[in-house]
């Protein structure tokens, strides 16, 4: 009956740790360039079914003792919908390309483009942290630059009033392995691997990639997680009941 408390109390655990993924997902379905994260979870074998096979390694054999544990968070990069703002400085990226940014000594990733000038330095206009070209330089614009064109490369022409070509740089879109990529804040990623030049994804001047949550599902799944864990809790209830009933028969 205790193994039995173990395994429910470890459901309602999981299911718990569920739905704090699921109800930062849902704060965040407005987000430009989030992406959503999703819990996994792993079932393991009871007891008596590990006892009657011999484990290859003890220490995994030590580790599964039944029930259900929370493997790992994992981000889904998906590319979401393309918002149109009408913003020249803005950018979608439809592809799995990512910009650069920096903040410090600290290079970051992210999907969120947009941006925004400051004093003349390309922006993201959430964090503030300056946008990198593909020298790993902050892009200045001048200040008489009055039209912006940013085809589909990534490349940046910068016109003044005249219709005369003032400024021209290029942004920084790269790619890398995405298993490797850590999650800071809402939309920028610390990249654990190597860094390539992306020339796959195409840049969309004047939009936004959406947030990658759907609303409508996170909370279709915070309804399940929800129903999960009082099953859970309900168990646990009954479980204690009964402990409790069988005490009291035995030391009556």
């Amino acid at each position: 009956m205790l193994y039995g408390l173990y395994l429910s109390a470890q459901g309602a655990d999981v299911q718990s740790l569920r739905q704090d993924v699921l109800a930062n997902n849902i704060a965040n379905s407005s987000t430009t360039g989030f992406k959503r994260d999703q819990a996994i979870i792993q079932g393991h074998p009871s007891v008596d079914f590990q006892k009657s096979f011999e484990a290859a390694d003890p220490t995994q054999r030590a580790r599964q003792t039944g029930g259900v544990s929370l493997a790992q968070i994992t981000t889904d990069f998906r590319t979401a919908s393309m918002l149109n703002s009408g913003r020249q400085y803005d950018v979608a990226l439809k592809g799995s390309g990512f910009l650069q940014v920096r903040d410090g000594d600290q290079e970051f990733l992210t999907r969120n483009g947009r941006m925004k000038l400051n004093d003349g330095t390309l922006v993201m206009e959430d964090t503030g942290l300056p946008i990198l070209s593909d020298a790993g330089a902050n892009i200045e614009i001048p200040i008489n630059v009055t039209r912006m064109e940013i085809n589909k490369t990534g490349q940046m022409s910068g016109y003044d009033s005249a219709g005369n070509l003032v400024f021209n740089n290029q942004l920084a879109v790269v790619n890398t392995d995405t298993s490797k990529l850590e999650k800071v804040g809402l939309s920028l990623f610390r990249p654990h691997a190597e860094l390539d030049r992306d020339f796959g994804t195409e840049v969309r001047q004047g939009a936004v990639e959406a947030s990658g949550c759907n609303p409508i599902k996170e909370m279709t799944s915070m309804i399940e997680a929800g129903r999960s864990f009082e099953a859970n809790i309900t168990m646990i209830r009954m479980q204690d009941e009964s402990l409790g009933r069988l005490l009291q028969s035995v030391g009556g």
